[in-house]
């Protein structure tokens, strides 16, 4: 007869280490803690550490992160708004343009014989990176440890996680979250800015952080997350950050070769009611009669109160006239 081996039967206990207590810090030692300051390489704008900036395609993210490459790297303040007090290394990866376009674009910032044009060799371009979960990771850490770069572009988002369709098995905002924490990891190690542009979902939103194409991984691991917006006449820069306050900035593009690019025209507030007091005008010109104030606040959905407010402005700057019917153009 057949020896029968018994197999023991494991115990309710399990054989896994025994947990060990968290590693803590109290409240006081934290307290008296110093630290240094967040590196910024724009003042109140991009800051070490990993952001989005996601726009609907030909709004002008491409040109926005050029120019703020170039002004990285000249150490000029960027949209010369935002300071920055030292010239940059910065590594711009051009994953959708060609050398060619690249060169005809720089043309529009930096003239050839200028002193400008020799500092723009702190900027350095690439325009092959593999799949980020599939060597480009590895790539981008290797190239910024080789020249020092505080400061990277990676345009676009897609097109470095390889511009593939997802596996219909694969968890979206699992995979999301795992770039944008890889990134994030990599502008940590090497103390530098990462910007990645991306895009903006079709349906529009109130919210800047729920207009990011993609799952909520993507917004949830950023530090900052930027969203530029183009309206009918006002185009709004929105910035969200952990460490930055949100603000909207509004914002426009010059095609003149003397002052070629963006340039902050407004913020807070100000930025806000740009808007506003466009659709004001649009509206007050499709009209054929003067306009009530709450006429004008219920077309278009606006508080009362803010549109005679926006009414009285227009009126100071010689845009509109108020009649005994109401409002109208000049």
């Amino acid at each position: 007869m057949a020896k029968v081996i018994e197999t023991p039967i494991p115990s309710a206990k399990s054989e896994r280490p025994q947990a060990q207590p968290l590693k803590t810090i109290d409240g006081y030692t934290l307290l008296l803690k110093q630290f240094a300051p967040i590196p910024f390489v724009f003042d109140d704008l991009l800051y070490s550490g990993l952001t989005l900036c996601a726009g609907r395609p030909k709004v002008g993210k491409s040109w926005l992160a050029l120019q703020l490459a170039i002004d990285a790297a000249l150490g000029r303040a960027g949209l010369a708004k935002f300071s920055n007090l030292v010239p940059r290394k910065v590594l711009y990866c051009g994953l959708e343009e060609s050398e060619r376009r690249t060169n005809s674009r720089l043309l529009k910032f930096v003239n050839r014989g200028a002193h400008d044009a020799i500092l723009c060799g702190n900027l350095r371009f690439a325009y092959r990176l593999l799949p980020l979960l599939g060597g480009g990771l590895e790539e981008l850490d290797a190239t910024m440890a080789e020249y020092g770069s505080q400061f990277v572009v990676v345009d676009t988002l897609i097109r470095a996680m390889g511009g593939r369709s997802r596996d219909k098995n694969a968890d979206a905002m699992a995979e999301d979250y795992k770039v944008v924490e890889a990134l994030q990891s990599l502008a940590a190690k090497h103390d530098a800015a990462i910007l990645v542009i991306a895009h903006t979902r079709k349906m529009g939103s109130d919210y800047a952080l729920d207009k990011v194409a993609g799952t909520t991984g993507l917004t949830a691991g950023a530090d900052a997350i930027w969203v530029l917006d183009r309206g009918p006449k006002c185009t709004l820069l929105t910035v969200q950050g952990r460490d930055l306050g949100d603000e909207e900035y509004s914002v426009s593009f010059d095609q003149n070769d003397d002052k070629f690019g963006w340039s902050v025209t407004g913020s807070g507030d100000e930025a806000r009611t740009s808007q506003a007091r466009w659709d004001i005008l649009d509206l007050l010109e499709e009209s054929e009669v003067p306009m009530t104030p709450s006429a004008i606040a219920k077309a278009l959905k606006k508080n009362g109160v803010t549109v005679r407010r926006l009414l009285g402005a227009l009126r100071k700057d010689g845009k509109v006239s108020r009649e005994k019917d109401g409002y109208r153009l000049t």
